[in-house]
């Protein structure tokens, strides 16, 4: 897996964003799988995370792509959140302890022809949030946020360095 590089002042790490290495050598025709994983710490997840938009999502978080060429894979069944500006739903792949800590995992996976013989271009993958560390109670509308905080993390590009088309 290809780490992230975290971006969000806050927390420390409380996201992550991994994309599978591809294979070195590719043939024009050939359809790769390009597979993300993604995840929060898991009482992050459950307490600070909020809904990004008036559209509730099962799983608040906004992951942006930009492989325009790219097609999904078959649909997962696990919680829905927001893909290059579509709703849509992801794999659940469960909880995972990284160095003491608990993170809950999702992944999806995008599959894409290669085209003619030169270098693959993709941008890297990037997950966004918005959290809070602080809540109010409200009389009305129950646990409020003191404040919405940004998150995002921008995950390596895939490397291709030495994947060009034969």
């Amino acid at each position: 897996m290809i780490p992230s590089l975290l971006l969000w002042a806050g927390l420390q790490e409380p996201a992550v964003l991994e994309l599978e290495p591809l294979p070195e050598r590719v043939w024009a025709g050939q359809e790769l799988s390009l597979r993300i994983r993604f995840g929060f710490e898991a009482d992050f997840l459950e307490r600070n995370l909020l809904q990004p938009f008036r559209r509730p999502l099962e799983l608040p978080a906004v992951l942006r792509l930009g492989w325009k060429d790219a097609v999904p894979a078959p649909e997962p069944d696990g919680p829905t959140c927001s893909i290059d500006g579509r709703v849509e739903r992801v794999r659940d792949l469960g909880e995972e302890e990284r160095e003491g800590r608990r993170f809950r995992l999702f992944g999806l996976e995008r599959r894409l022809v290669a085209g003619q013989a030169g270098p693959l271009e993709l941008p890297g993958p990037e997950l966004r949030w918005y959290a809070a560390r602080r809540f109010r109670e409200d009389p009305i509308q129950g646990r409020q946020p003191v404040e919405r905080e940004p998150g995002r993390i921008a995950g390596a590009a895939p490397d291709l360095a030495d994947a060009r088309l034969a």
